[in-house]
């Protein structure tokens, strides 16, 4: 489907179901976009991922402290950032930011935004050069450390404590700060957890071997 005729779809529902009402179905379909994108070939996940955005993006106008559309912003925001180009991802990386922010204002003890938050600065940490001089020219990049990313991560792990990408990251934290005690306690937290989907089952696995590289105690 093109963008204008995916765009027309949208403005015609929005007319017939009136704001509140497209509000409610842009989030469900950006739920399904979301579902989607872990399922779909690459070419097709993105063209999904797109559309859904749009159509919560559309609802962000319509209804802008709407935690759920913001939460919904941000997260197939951050799905196309880890997708994008080197060019791209720093102008999607800005807007996953800014929605992750609206979001936690009206929801401050989402586990969710709280995670997507602190993996996000993670990731800060490790841009590379050219990756960093692309985020630069589009505006002030956001303070990033391990530490500063342990805040949320930490605060989300209160929150939702079985969450295994919670759990992994909080252990790579640690582990870049060489507090191998406490990520090794993190990381073993996993190995107690049943995963929920094949994503769950790849961060064990991730975890196992971090676990096995860290020093003794």
């Amino acid at each position: 489907m093109t963008p204008d005729k995916a765009a027309d779809q949208l403005a015609a529902l929005e007319r017939e179901l009136g704001p509140a009402g497209y509000v409610d179905f842009a989030v469900r379909f950006a739920d399904a976009a979301a579902t989607a994108y872990t399922q779909a070939p690459p070419p097709a996940r993105i063209d999904l991922v797109k559309r859904g955005l749009t159509a919560v993006q559309r609802a962000d106008q319509l209804d802008p402290e709407n935690a759920a559309v913001l939460k919904r912003c941000a997260m197939l925001t951050g799905a196309l950032a880890e997708v994008g180009s080197t060019i791209e991802r720093p102008v999607l990386a800005h807007h996953f930011k800014d929605y992750m922010d609206q979001a936690l204002k009206l929801t401050p003890n989402d586990h969710v935004l709280l995670h997507m938050r602190g993996r996000f600065v993670f990731h800060l940490v490790h841009l590379s050069y050219i990756e960093r001089k692309a985020a630069l020219m589009i505006g002030e990049l956001p303070a990033a450390s391990y530490e500063l990313a342990l805040v949320d991560l930490l605060r989300a792990y209160e929150t939702e404590p079985t969450a295994i990408d919670n759990l992994l990251i909080i252990g790579k934290c640690y582990t870049q700060l060489k507090d191998y005690e406490k990520a090794r306690n993190f990381l073993e937290q996993i190995a107690e957890l049943e995963p929920n989907d094949a994503t769950d089952e790849i961060y064990a696995e991730e975890a196992t071997e971090l676990l096995k590289s860290l020093p003794s105690s």
